[in-house]
């Protein structure tokens, strides 16, 4: 798995990704989320895909498109502080 720091050097390229699907899909509307198994470095990795694709989990994902690194705020949610995170997110291409 790419770590932070390469990640943030190919921040806004156009890049090529492998992740093993491993959490649970989220369809967002037109878009597919799909995470990968989280690493000791507490680095959360997705792909953003375009369409509904509803076969993926348990599998081996391979997406074109922009890297993107953002650095989330911590937040309240459901009135418990989800503390701040990094996402290492690829977002297929149109």
């Amino acid at each position: 798995m790419i770590s932070v720091e390469r990640a943030r050097l190919l921040k806004g390229r156009v890049v090529t990704a492998t992740l093993f699907a491993a959490k649970p899909i989220d369809q967002s509307p037109g878009r597919t989320i799909v995470g990968a198994f989280d690493l000791p470095d507490e680095i959360e990795r997705v792909a953003h895909l375009n369409g509904h694709h509803y076969d993926l989990e348990g599998t081996r994902v391979t997406v074109a498109g922009r890297r993107r690194v953002i650095d989330h705020a911590g937040t309240f949610v459901e009135g418990v502080l989800a503390p701040a995170w990094t996402e290492i997110r690829v977002e297929g291409k149109e």
